[in-house]
């Protein structure tokens, strides 16, 4: 019986077989490198590029061909509260509340069948609805407070992971601007709104958008002061300069003993957010002004808060309250009763609110 003997397989020498694996990893990871450079490279030219931009002329304006829905109403104790949402081909969805008295039958207004005086509020909470319980609507007069279309700063990204996150988020950050002018040339077309009456009131980071929400609101009205009164508190300047020295953010792991980091995440914003800086249109405004600050604020830095007002035109007043930052300070509900006071005190005086 003839034995069958097996054939030998020749393998191939080590040696070889990993030349060929180094020859199909070495693009692979040439490949790998490339995009994980190629990312933050392009990410760094983009935001590099914004400096050839005009920020005044970078900020988006409102179409002013959107449609306005009503999304929630309710009324209590003589008040009408409503939900709107207004879409705005160039700013986007906006939506906000309306808080005003509740007219009557006649369909006209509550304060002796005229027009209210209707404030603009702006705060530092993500929902008007937020913002609007702290600052309610008093009297014969109607607040209306909007929705960020963005992150809250405590609630924005602190990682590389900013990057490639960054174009979306400022295109978000500066519609606000436009979507507070969309809302303002929609309440001027209401007929319960007084226009020659429309405050704007501007409240940590609301005082810091304001400026050039003020800015679009005078450039596309046909009035010297479209805005009867703006009242600026706890706000600053130098958009740099307030990121670095945002308590929130330096408590971030990921930013928490890095000064570095921390200092090229200032850079980042303040060339992203050039538009809205508030520097660049306090001068240019029209109109009474309020700028109150914090005695303690350990959220905007005190050459900010000096500077906002240095910048801020006349006629103006200023008011410095014994305290800190609204929402880090404990006395935070002290505080806002403060503010209240002092700001309705300041509209009487003008006749820009009718009394409480």
């Amino acid at each position: 019986m003839t034995s069958i003997q097996p054939i030998p397989v020749s393998k191939q020498p080590d040696s070889k077989r990993t030349a060929q694996r180094i020859g199909w990893l070495g693009p692979i990871l040439l490949a790998t490198v490339i995009i994980l450079l190629a990312l933050p490279l392009s990410a760094l030219l983009w935001v590099a590029t914004l400096d050839w931009q005009d920020p005044i002329a970078a900020l988006p304006r409102p179409a002013g061909s959107g449609t306005v829905e009503r999304l929630f109403e309710t009324t209590d104790n003589g008040r009408i509260v409503t939900d709107w949402q207004l879409m705005d081909e160039a700013v986007g969805k906006v939506t906000f509340v309306v808080d005003r008295p509740q007219p009557p039958d006649t369909g006209l207004s509550a304060a002796g069948n005229t027009p209210v005086p209707t404030i603009i509020l702006l705060g530092g909470a993500p929902k008007g609805r937020q913002a609007l319980a702290f600052m309610p609507a008093v009297g014969e007069n109607a607040v209306v407070s909007l929705d960020w279309p963005m992150p809250i700063p405590d609630e924005m990204p602190r990682s590389w992971g900013l990057l490639p996150e960054a174009p979306a988020l400022r295109r978000d950050i500066l519609s606000a601007p436009g979507q507070i002018a969309a809302v303002y040339d929609w309440l001027s077309a209401q007929d319960w709104v007084d226009r020659d009456r429309i405050s704007l009131v501007g409240v940590s980071l609301g005082a810091m958008i304001a400026p050039s929400a003020q800015f679009l609101i005078e450039e596309a009205s046909a009035a010297d002061k479209p805005l009867a009164a703006s009242l600026l508190a706890f706000g600053g300047v130098d958009i740099p300069a307030m990121i670095e020295a945002n308590p929130a953010l330096g408590n971030s792991p990921w930013l928490r003993d890095n000064p570095s980091r921390l200092a090229w995440l200032g850079w980042l914003a303040g060339k992203m957010l050039a538009p809205i800086e508030p520097a660049h249109y306090l001068p240019r405004l029209n109109g009474q002004f309020l700028v109150v600050t914090a005695s303690r604020d350990g959220v905007i830095p005190k050459a900010s808060a000096e500077r906002m007002i240095a910048l801020t035109p006349e006629p103006k007043d200023m008011v410095a309250i014994t305290g800190g930052h609204i929402g880090p300070d404990p006395e935070t509900p002290r505080i806002l009763r403060t503010l209240s006071g002092i700001a309705t005190g300041w509209m009487l005086g003008l006749d820009v609110v009718n009394p409480p």
